[in-house]
């Protein structure tokens, strides 16, 4: 590239000094002095060209040194930077990793803390439910409202809650084998604080006695006085005898045993519900018997009555025979089809008399298990109700709801069931009237068209000898 440049150059120059030279002979200006010859003027520019050019090879092999220079220093802090994002990347996921492996433990950690605290307050549930009617309260009146207080603002227990927990539990386990006696404050008969000797036989039952007076301390803390034989048995046991009567329910059975269990109790623990139900099973017993006095009051035509002459069963107008009332409409007609005609109006109509009602009986038959299991849903939303707002920490707010839905379900099959029952029997009794009743009318007809064949007959048989 520099050899081409250098004749470029070289012939550039010649071309000048020759254009000089043409240049001044040909002129009319005066005469110059003698210039230098067109050789040396030549290797004049040659010699400018070629020093410059040395020049520019110099800076341009400075520039070219200096360029590589940068390029391996850029190199070299190329290489170094990649090392140190290399290492970065490999701290970057170590620490990634770790957060991994922290977030697990952490998540672990959180479901261990929330398990603890879950059982914990399933553990004061259980056992504030189980004490709460526990004879051991009396010994521990403070356990109660400490339980109360746990359960109300539920959190993560701490070591001394958990240790005051197990103390409780452990006291209650050695209560539970040992008889205890102490004075306390009861409610008596007439809803009156009283003091009272209370002898706690474990768990199982606690025995008081007011003066004279011995008796059962129930759940609520109220005095139930036993008399009799018991009372006598267990007089006799706290003076030292072998033999004592218990209670295990500690008195919850005999306010229930005290209940009358009527007709009116039951009404009242079913709810609103159980008056449709009754309604429902007063206007099905009254229809039913209604239905059964008309039928079993109508009776179809005897064997007897069948032997008769049809004038006779025509003429004899028994209320009590639906068939012969028929059969004396269409004995008014002469003719076939109106006889035909009359027997199936009568016919229709005391068919209708004979299933009326019968409808009504098995409409209230279906309509009562409805009622019933209308009852049922309501009953188990008010025990979803109490369950929402209270728990399933007390029974007792159960109780109405799982009452209501058994006892309406209950009726409702009661009312049903004999409907059914009754109901079958009183629609044979009508097929068969009907079946009587139309057999008979079949054979009035019959004898209708015989009797109107006989004359045609004769007289067809005493016109042929005559021809």
């Amino acid at each position: 590239m520099m050899s081409s440049n250098y004749r470029f150059c070289l012939i550039a120059a010649v071309f000048t000094v020759v254009a000089t030279a043409s240049h001044g002979q040909t002129g009319s200006a005066p005469k110059q002095p003698e210039e230098p010859s067109l050789e040396a003027q030549v290797n004049a520019k040659a010699l400018n060209m070629r020093a410059s050019n040395q020049q520019w090879q110099q800076r341009l092999t400075q520039e070219q040194q200096q360029t590589q220079a940068t390029t391996a220093s850029l190199k070299t802090d190329l290489a170094s930077k990649q090392a140190k994002l290399k290492q970065l990347q490999n701290t970057l996921a170590q620490l990634q990793q770790q957060k991994q492996q922290l977030k697990q433990k952490k998540q672990q950690a959180e479901a261990d803390l929330e398990l603890v605290q879950s059982s914990y307050q399933q553990a004061l549930s259980g056992l504030g439910q189980r004490w709460q009617h526990s004879t051991t309260a009396q010994l521990m009146p403070q356990r109660q409202p400490w339980l109360t207080q746990q359960l109300a603002a539920p959190h993560f227990p701490a070591i001394n809650e958990l240790s005051t927990l197990i103390d409780y539990a452990m006291a209650d386990i050695r209560a539970s084998a040992a008889i205890e006696t102490q004075d306390a404050t009861v409610i008596n008969r007439n809803g009156q604080s009283a003091n009272a000797t209370l002898t706690l036989l474990g768990t199982a039952m606690i025995m008081a006695t007011q003066g004279s007076d011995i008796g059962l301390v129930d759940n609520e803390n109220r005095f139930i006085a036993i008399d009799g034989d018991a009372a006598a048995i267990n007089h006799q046991w706290l003076g030292g005898g072998d033999t004592l009567m218990m209670d295990i329910s500690q008195g919850a059975l005999l306010p229930f045993l005290a209940e009358p269990q009527g007709l009116l109790h039951t009404i009242k623990q079913g709810g609103e519900l159980l008056w449709p139900l009754l309604a429902v099973a007063a206007a099905g017993m009254l229809t039913l018997m209604w239905c059964a006095a008309r039928l079993f009051y109508w009776r179809p035509i005897g064997d007897k009555e069948e032997q008769h002459e049809p004038q006779v069963l025509t003429e004899n107008h028994d209320r009590r025979t639906p068939a012969k009332w028929v059969l004396a409409q269409g004995a008014c007609h002469q003719e076939l089809q109106g006889m035909d005609y009359a027997l199936k109006q009568g016919m229709l109509h005391q068919v209708g008399r004979f299933e009326r009602g019968l409808g009504l009986i098995g409409l209230l038959a279906a309509l009562a298990p409805m009622l019933g299991l209308l009852g049922t849903v309501s009953g188990m939303i008010e025990t979803f109700q109490s369950l929402t707002q209270f728990g399933n920490s007390e029974p007792k707010l159960l109780s109405s709801g799982i009452s209501k839905a058994l006892i309406t379900t209950e009726v409702g099959l009661v009312v049903a069931i004999p409907l059914l029952l009754l109901l079958h029997p009183l629609k044979r009794r009508a097929q068969r009237l009907t079946l009587d009743m139309e057999r008979h009318c079949a054979w009035l007809l019959a004898q209708r068209a015989k009797g109107l064949a006989e004359p045609e007959a004769r007289a067809a048989a005493a016109e042929g000898p005559r021809r």
